[in-house]
């Protein structure tokens, strides 16, 4: 399913910023990233969906706050979820580092 994004320019803005403010909200639609960058890590599929939930309602509660420009930790924010757990020796998906 494509992603439509829409800018609405203000009246004064002129159009460089309307085009950059545009370029911006394109990169952080695509950079949302549902997928473990970590390899050795194994997830079971519900935790996934579980977690994929979460960062919908974290995403749309941070996008409502700042309609207008991308927040630049917005990208990695869903390695905040439980980073601890999935880093820790004992966690059941760890790595064992």
């Amino acid at each position: 399913m494509p992603i439509l994004t829409t800018i609405y320019p203000q009246d004064f803005e002129t159009l460089d910023n309307a085009l950059s403010a545009f370029y911006q909200k394109v990169y952080c639609d695509k950079a949302r990233r549902w997928y473990k960058k970590r390899l050795g890590c194994y997830e079971k599929p519900s935790v996934l969906k579980r977690k994929r939930q979460k960062m919908k309602r974290l995403l749309s509660q941070r996008q409502t706050r700042h309609s207008r420009a991308c927040d630049e930790s917005l990208p990695n924010l869903w390695l905040k979820i439980e980073l601890d757990k999935s880093l820790a020796r004992t966690a059941p998906n760890a790595v064992g580092r």
